[in-house]
């Protein structure tokens, strides 16, 4: 599970699906470069966050194999912390459920997923940079003198 950066509203004009399952939106989008899996209350509350799982850790989630659709330990205590962070609580046992159905029911999509084809963003404050091998610049981008 991951945090959203300040740049990522999730299921905004850059994701690639969105979906509403139960009290829950749902996102396939890409965050920091990786296909993942966003999740966020339907009732928005303030201060209430988003669950995040990328598609390297999305086996974490899922007792091997995976077919079974078994929650492992990890994929438990991690919904129950994201529920926390959405403002609905730990001890919610439907939320609960509703998360891991989500998280088995959209695993396929992320997994196929388009890479993310945009093109990488300059930090603040860089206007370019240069690609240097063996001291010879062979790559440029932006307003480097």
């Amino acid at each position: 599970m991951s945090i959203i950066g300040a740049g990522i509203v999730p299921g905004g004009k850059d994701a690639i699906k969105v979906y509403r399952k139960g009290q829950f939106c749902v996102s396939i989008e890409h965050v920091n470069g990786e296909e993942s899996l966003c999740i966020w209350p339907l009732r928005r509350q303030e201060g209430a966050g988003a669950m995040v799982v990328g598609l390297s850790a999305l086996h974490q989630y899922f007792e091997q194999p995976y077919e079974r659709g078994r929650p492992s330990r990890y994929g438990m205590v991690s919904c129950m912390q994201a529920l926390d962070v959405m403002k609905i609580g730990a001890t919610d046992k439907g939320a609960l459920i509703q998360l891991l159905d989500i998280l088995y029911e959209y695993a396929p999509d992320v997994k196929d997923a388009p890479p993310d084809l945009r093109p990488a963003k300059t930090p603040k404050g860089i206007d370019g940079a240069e690609l240097l091998v063996d001291g010879e610049v062979v790559s440029r981008v932006g307003s480097v003198h």
